[in-house]
């Protein structure tokens, strides 16, 4: 992330920040959920890493492999 991009995310109203799933934290999750955005990652393939980030409380995820995480993969383990 840059210096500014809090700002910029402002100015251009943006309802959420997309981001590398290795930039995403609780931390940064809770300054986006402050400002009422929604906190996005993207690339999760790896379901451990999923569960990691929904600990630290964001939205959604962007995955190549959907199959990893359907419901049933979601509950099964």
């Amino acid at each position: 992330l840059w210096t500014g991009w809090p700002q910029a995310a402002r100015r251009l109203g943006c309802i959420a920040v997309v981001t590398r799933h290795a930039l995403m934290d609780a931390g940064l999750a809770a300054a986006l959920h402050a400002e009422g955005r929604r906190a996005l990652v993207y690339t999760v393939n790896d379901p451990v890493r999923a569960a990691e980030l929904r600990a630290a409380g964001i939205d959604g995820l962007i995955t190549d492999e959907v199959e990893r995480f359907s419901p049933e993969a979601r509950t099964a383990g």
